[in-house]
């Protein structure tokens, strides 16, 4: 399925990669992204190839790691998007997330959140997203979600 995503020009694989788009013609954006973290398959390509003259740095990771979101933060990445947690996927009420399957805390496990690194700092989007491990497929007190990101210009 990704092949005719991308051959249609409608999907750009960016693990371990960088690039830019332009959207609407004057909104360029560059994107900076990893694989999987937790499979220790991530490489941070960094934004040193990037526009300069880019209104938004973002990074996407499948695994919200510390070392990748430090590298990215720490890289010029205003917003970071990450999943792999399924938002702890077995959560108690009142309490949340029992795990994170990564090395974040479990209040970090589906939220937004500021990270700072090395003197800088930038959002970060965890989605508990839809689905679920499959060697766990089960979900308690953790709905799942979508996001939707509506980019609004400054000012």
């Amino acid at each position: 399925m990704f092949e005719a995503f991308t051959k249609a020009g409608k999907w750009h694989r960016i693990g371990n990669k960088s690039m830019t788009l332009t959207a609407r013609d004057d909104l360029i954006i560059n994107f900076a992204g990893t694989h999987d973290a937790h499979m220790q398959a991530d490489a941070w390509p960094g934004f040193d190839h990037a526009d300069p003259a880019a209104q938004l740095n973002i990074a996407v990771t499948h695994a919200p790691y510390r070392r990748v979101l430090d590298a990215a933060v720490a890289d010029g990445a205003d917003l970071v998007f990450a999943g792999h947690t399924h938002g702890g996927q077995v959560a108690l009420p009142r309490y949340g997330a029992i795990v994170t399957n990564c090395d974040l805390p479990t209040g970090l496990a589906s939220s937004v959140f500021r990270w700072r690194s090395h003197g800088a700092a930038g959002l970060v989007n965890v989605t508990a997203g839809i689905g679920t491990s499959p060697k766990v497929p089960l979900r308690t007190f953790c709905p799942p979600e979508a996001v939707v990101i509506d980019l609004v210009a400054r000012g």
